[in-house]
């Protein structure tokens, strides 16, 4: 049988492959054989079928056969899903990001290039572009793996006979010959051969330069290689041509259809046929061996005609025609082909393959025979007797950018997998210069060393499982045929890679159908290949690729940064018009922080330019450092999500300024926040020239090269890269003004007018909103939020530049060259010098910011300072910042209380009266009240003026007064003069008052933190002391008060001093059965000579809490009870004890009611005082826990404070005065009980006191056992309430209450076997201003002193 099959669809070759049916392949595995050596088969069908079939997606099934009954319905839901996704672009074809990404590469880059005579013309002049035909632009960013079918896309596909190998022990080498077509260009060297291959390798450090001469560009230095001998540089030095030369060079040049010529037009050597036929012909002609009539036939293997012309795709191309050949041809004679001769010639060609040179074994047979026209001659007749000539090395170098382009690969983070069909030294080789595998691959670890090169039938024989688990870095198959390409495309899917594959035959393109981004070559690729792929390579060259990613990622980037900058936009407007409708005016209507057509002017003008301007963007120095991009995240990934709001929630919340209710505020308010917002637009416009860089080095890679355009300070010559966004910008920032000023443009169009120290409060907002920005930049640097680099690996499943070091560490152990040494150590210290130096920039990059946050933080303070430019959050937080009301004006109103028509109320729309009557109600014919003219902070206008000081006297505070000459008072009624300011920042001086009050009495203090009592009294008609009336003001904020926590002393004990019915008086008050009756001569003053009296036994006892049982107040002397409130607090709040408050039956007989009073006293510093539950009868049901020494939280003693209120509600049935309610009663039984788990973890006995102002009825039992004075009858209520039992049920051990003045006995009630059951005790008058007598009675209060140590 004569049966050739045309195997190119399936293999890739293009000769014909001659079938036997007598191969016999018994005794190896079928794995083992590649599918192109499979001799006695053929096989139809497998391209044809590996395009059109489809594999359907699991349980997609119809049928209920081998399945269950609800398997029909469950696989139409799962088709009906799948229509639905691939019609929405879910499931299949492009996704809405791609198609997003399409449309703006269409639309808006709108890139145009020009190929002529192999130079780039970007007739934008903005970014390089790839001149790749893409269907899908997207895919190339994503890839993070990449397959490379043959070496052909990585050389230059212009092949040269570098080396011939002759059977007498030499080897010509042809150097100096960078132009493939020039026979004439060469230097060529005769060395010998070595006996072996280990003899014949040359070191790592000549390897090393042989490799990188295999790529010298032209015009570069080159060293003729030569062991000894014979070199030839010109014609007249030819090496001697013996007999086996010149039969090896005859049949190169005679069994060849290959031409060359040289042009005498273009003077250019010119060559037609196949690259490999070209090279040999070439090589024939630099001997001056062209084609000659002599018929040399000689036969070169099964699958070809012409040996030295076939593609060394077949695995064992050169041992095939080893095994036809009978002998060997060294000169005059033939030498037997001997086992050991062809382990010799193997041995040859595998150091020419080690090399990355392609071998071709060139052999004849002489006939003696007639040959007839078109002979019909069997090939085993032909195909026996032939003699071997010698070896021919072809070199196809890699491309000059090839190396780059790879490196581009890894710092990019895709991994580059080379797929061949050539010798595994020769792809070795190939794949070492061009850096896809490291110098010495077995650095990595022998396990790893082997993997990195496999052949097809290794492969073959390896599992899907085994495969997948694989480390295959660059790989390299022999034999390969579609379906190793494709299985090792389903190998990298499985591992989760995005796959990118190169082919040009038809074979290739089932796998460039399965891959994600097919890459078909334009010049050399089929028909097929390109209509299978998604990117055709119009040059054939692997960098257009690297140019194609690297354009793909610029213009993600880009899409990133348009569609951030004009969605912060929308999220800043949002914001500003979602907080801006809590500003209303009088109405209740919103004002609205900008009107529609500033926002439509700031959507469409200002930022929509900006927009196009980074769309425009150029690649930064860093785009191809980072790792391939997530394909399931899309354009919105959190950073840009994240970043969104962060630059919207900058933007919109400063933009929120203060609104008034009038027209003229409210349109300056408007072009303030316009042109802020407008500007803060652009500002972000250069800040998102980098998502993550300072926008003061937007290229940090590019600055720390050392490059002559590398500045210190780059921003200038960063934001003017891109010239088309500089200038929208700065037209844009330019356009704010006449939008401001243009007349009708601004009231009528815009809705707002012109400013003035308010473009102050613009130009902050920039220096805020850039603090912010680049500080939010510099945490994403610094803490690593959003950062895809961390943990990427580049190319080889390890750190490039790990692998680098590693191959050289090697060598250096291997080779012991001082010179590598020097070159590591000059590496390494290079290595540590730019890392040193990337340390020194992060601290200056740090030091710097911080600076600038610092002068930035010190300028918008004085600025803020002076003219107001924060936000109010933001001010309002500040020290010397008083949020809430300011007094603008202060008077004195005077009426008569006889005339109907007089009236003491001004304008309460701007006035605001304190309701006291300044004559204390007193006079007959007049009354006077203080107004006040108080406005919010934020409120306040250019005509307002903050008060910041307060006299009153008759004469102008500037007479007789040293630093008042240069001031100016305003005079008001009753004495009252004020010094205001209406300097923008007088409202935050710590001078200004925001607060007026009017208390009473030649003894009046102010115990309130901030508040200051004027020393002379308003000048009115009054008459006697108590109707002194005198101004109190607070200047700034309100000091926040917290409130004391009692604590049992170090010593293990606590002192008690209840202080009952002081009986103050509005004034000095006049003392009540004084003792003795004569004291300073008959004139006592009562509230003096009781808060003297008070005060001694305060600084004699120095108790740690005081309790007032009531009757602080006597309201009928009282008719401002305030001041009687805060003399009796004032006495405490001097000395720093903390003091707890109840009220008796003559606090809430003047001025104020309970609830007042207990708000005014709870108010004041190291008061305990509570209201108590409302739910409750009375105010000031409360308790006060005493914790136990040291750090303890366990309470070691319990007050019960009780409101015992006033006179009874029924008089008829029970005189007198009122009782405890029963709700009070059970508040208590609740609060005790409540508390018995936490008392018992302490460790001691907790003790439990009570205090109420009136007795209960239980006193009156003269039966209990009594200690101290007995003079009264006590004053309890006529109804018996049952408190006292209460007290007794939950172990209170004490009650003690005031109201009978003269009593200062504890009485004990007992149980009926006389054990002790409740202490009734009371504390005795304390107040002048009450009754005492009966007897001399003495003022007096109570001490109790609780000892922890003894309970």
């Amino acid at each position: 049988m004569n049966l050739e099959c045309d195997e190119t669809i399936l293999t890739g070759e293009a000769i014909p492959v001659a079938k036997d049916v007598d191969v016999n392949f018994s005794g190896r595995e079928e794995l083992s054989i590649g599918v192109g050596d499979r001799l006695n088969m053929a096989e139809i069908g497998k391209i044809a079928e590996s395009l059109q079939g489809k594999t359907r997606k699991p349980n997609r099934t119809m049928s209920r056969k081998g399945t269950s009954n609800l398997q029909p319905a469950k696989g139409a839901v799962l088709r009906v899903w799948d229509g639905l996704g691939k019609f929405l672009g879910l499931t299949e074809g492009n996704t809405f990001a791609e198609e997003t990404e399409y449309c703006y590469h269409s639309r808006i880059i709108g890139c145009r290039l020009n190929h002529y005579n192999g130079r780039w013309y970007d007739t934008d002049a903005e970014a390089p572009c790839s001149h790749s035909s893409t269907q899908r632009p997207r895919s190339s960013r994503w890839c993070d793996q990449h397959l490379l079918d043959k070496t052909g896309t990585l050389t230059q596909g212009e092949m040269v006979t570098r080396k011939a190998w002759v059977p007498g022990v030499r080897i010509y080498t042809v150097d100096d010959s960078e132009e493939a077509s020039n026979p004439t260009k060469r230097t060529i060297s005769l060395e010998r051969a070595r006996p072996s291959k280990g003899t014949a390798e040359p070191d790592d450090e000549k390897r090393g330069n042989l490799d990188e001469g295999r790529s010298t560009t032209p015009g570069e230095q080159k060293t003729t290689v030569c062991y000894n001998d014979e070199v030839a540089d010109d014609e007249s030095e030819l090496p001697h041509i013996g007999s086996e030369l010149e039969a090896l060079l005859h049949s190169m040049a005679l069994c060849n259809i290959a031409t060359v010529r040289y042009d005498d037009r273009k003077n250019t050597w010119q060559t037609t046929g196949d690259p490999k036929e070209v090279a040999l012909q070439v090589f024939a002609y630099r001997f001056k061996y062209g084609k000659k009539t002599l018929e040399r036939i000689f036969w070169a293997g099964n699958n070809s005609v012409n040996i030295h012309w076939i593609p060394p795709s077949n695995e064992c191309a050169v041992e095939r025609v080893l095994d036809l050949c009978t002998a060997v041809d060294i000169g005059q004679c033939e030498e037997e082909m001997t086992t050991q001769v062809k382990e010799q010639v193997l041995s040859q060609m595998s150091m020419f393959a080690d090399q990355g040179l392609q071998v071709l074994a060139i052999a004849q047979r002489t006939s003696t025979e007639a040959v007839q026209r078109d002979p019909e001659i069997p090939r085993d007749h032909i195909a026996k007797g032939i003699v071997l000539l010698g070896l021919a090395g072809l070199d196809d170098p890699p491309r000059l950018e090839t190396k780059d382009a790879v490196k581009e690969y890894m710092r990019a983070g895709i991994k580059v997998h080379m797929l061949t069909g050539d010798h595994p030294g020769t792809a070795s080789a190939i794949a070492r210069e061009v850096g896809i595998l490291p110098r010495n691959p077995y650095a990595l670890g022998s396990k790893v060393g082997d993997s990195l090169v496999k052949t097809a039938a290794e492969f073959d024989g390896m599992t899907d499982e085994g495969n997948r688990c694989h480390a295959i870095t660059s790989c390299r198959y022999r034999s390969l045929r579609s379906r190793h390409q494709t299985r090792m495309i389903y190998a990298l899917h499985r591992r989760g890679g995005y796959v990118a594959m190169t082919g040009d035959g038809v074979n290739d393109a089932p796998t460039l159908k399965t891959a994600h981004v097919g890459v078909a070559m334009g010049m050399a690729g089929s028909d097929v290949a390109k209509g299978t792929s998604d990117m055709v390579l119009t040059d054939d060259n692997f960098a257009s690729i690297v140019a194609a990613i690297k354009e793909g990622r610029r213009m993600f980037d880009n899409i990133h940064k348009f569609v951030l900058h004009l969605l912060a936009s929308n999220v800043a407007e949002v914001i500003l018009s979602i907080v801006g409708l809590g500003f209303q005016d009088q109405q209740g209507f919103s004002v609205f922080p900008l009107s529609p057509l500033q926002i439509l002017w700031i959507n469409m003008i200002t930022s929509s330019f900006p927009a196009f301007g980074l769309g425009r963007e150029k690649a930064s120095s860093e785009l191809m450092a980072r790792p391939p991009h997530d394909n399931k995240c899309g354009v919105f990934t959190w950073q840009i999500m994240v970043d969104m709001f962060v630059y919207g929630t900058i933007m919109g919340v400063y933009c929120n300024r203060s609104y008034s209710d009038t027209r003229d505020v409210v349109f300056r308010a408007r072009a303030s926040v316009f042109a802020e917002l407008t500007w803060l637009i652009l500002i972000a416009a250069w800040e998102l020239k980098s998502i993550r860089c300072s926008m003061f080095s937007l290229d940090p890679a590019l600055n720390n090269s050392g490059n002559k355009t590398a500045s210190r300070f780059p921003f200038f010559r960063d934001v003017y890269t891109n010239k088309f966004l500089f200038y929208a910008v700065a037209i844009g920032a330019l356009s704010v003004f006449p939008a401001v000023y243009i007349p009708v443009l601004s009231t009528v169009v815009f809705k707002h007018k012109g400013i003035s120290w308010e473009w102050a409060l613009s130009f902050g907002a920039v220096v805020v909103f850039v603090a912010g920005v680049e500080g939010w930049n510099f945490a994403k640097r610094q803490f690593g939020w959003f950062d895809s680099t961390r943990g990427s690996k580049g190319g080889n499943g390890v750190d490039g530049e790990a692998g680098y070091w590693i191959g050289l560490k090697t060598t250096l152990k291997k080779s012991n060259s001082t010179r590598a040494e020097k070159a590591m150590s000059i590496g390494m210290f290079e290595k540590m010098v730019e890392r040193v130096r990337n340390d020194i920039m992060t601290v200056r990059t740090g030091i710097q910011l911080g600076v600038l946050t610092f002068i930035t933080i010190v300028v918008i303070f004085f600025i803020d300072n002076r003219f107001r430019v924060l936000p109010d959050a933001i001010h309002n937080h500040l020290p010397i910042h008083h949020p809430g009301l300011v007094i603008t004006d202060i008077t004195v109103t005077t009426c008569s209380r006889l005339s109907l028509i007089s009236n003491c109320k001004l304008d309460s729309d701007k006035w605001h009266r304190i309701e006291k009557d300044l004559y204390l109600g007193k006079s007959w014919f007049s009354s006077a009240y203080v107004h006040v003219q108080r406005k919010k902070e934020e409120e306040l206008t250019e005509k307002d003026k903050a008060i910041l000081d307060v006299r009153v006297g008759r004469l102008d505070p500037v007479t007789g007064e040293k630093g008042e000459a240069n001031e100016r008072w305003e005079s008001r009624p009753a004495g009252v003069w004020l010094k205001r300011s209406s300097k923008r920042h007088a409202s935050d001086s710590s001078k200004v008052i925001t607060a007026v009050d009017v208390l009473f009495g030649a003894d009046a203090v102010e115990p309130r933190p901030g508040w200051e009592i004027k020393d002379s009294p308003l000048l009115l008609a009054t008459s006697g002391e108590m109707q002194e009336a005198r101004l109190s003001v607070r200047r700034g904020s309100p000091g926040k008060i917290e409130k004391p926590v009692p604590r049992i002393g170090k010593d293990g004990k606590f002192k008690i001093m209840q202080v009952a019915d002081l009986h103050l008086s509005t004034g000095l008050g006049t003392c009540r059965d004084a003792e003795p009756a004569g004291h300073s001569g008959g004139n006592c003053d009562a509230d003096t000579r009781t808060l003297e009296f008070v005060g001694k036994l305060l600084d004699q006892e120095k108790p740690d809490l005081v309790v007032l049982s009531g009757d602080q107040v006597n309201g009928e002397t009282a008719p401002d009870a305030q001041s009687a409130v805060f003399k009796s607090a004032e006495l405490f709040i001097r000395r720093n004890i903390p003091y707890a408050t109840i009220f008796g039956n003559h606090d809430d007989s003047g001025s104020l009611s309970r609830a007042a009073l207990m708000s005014l006293t709870q108010a004041l510093p190291f008061s305990l005082a509570e209201p108590g539950p409302t739910t409750v009868d009375g105010v000031g049901n409360y308790i006060v826990e005493v914790l136990a020494r040291g750090t303890s939280t366990h309470s070691a003693l319990t007050l019960y404070l009780l409101d015992t209120h006033g006179y009874s509600p029924d008089e008829r049935q029970f005189r007198g005065y009122d009782w405890l309610k029963k709700n009070q009663i059970d508040w208590f039984h609740e609060t005790a009980q409540g508390l018995k788990k936490a008392h018992k973890e302490y460790t001691h006995v907790h003790m439990d006191l009570a205090f109420i102002h009136i007795p209960l009825p239980e006193y009156r039992n003269t039966d209990n056992f009594r200690v101290g004075s007995y003079r009264e009858t006590p004053m309890a209520p006529g109804f018996n309430s049952g408190f006292k039992d209460a007290l007794v049920e939950e172990g209170v051990l004490l009650v003690s209450c005031g109201h009978d003045h003269v009593n200062d006995y504890c009485a004990l009630s007992k149980f009926p076997h006389d054990k002790p059951q409740l202490w009734m005790c009371y504390a005795g008058g304390s107040g002048f201003g009450g009754y005492a007598g009966y007897g001399g009675y003495h003022r007096r209060v109570r001490f109790f002193e609780i000892d922890t140590n003894e309970a």
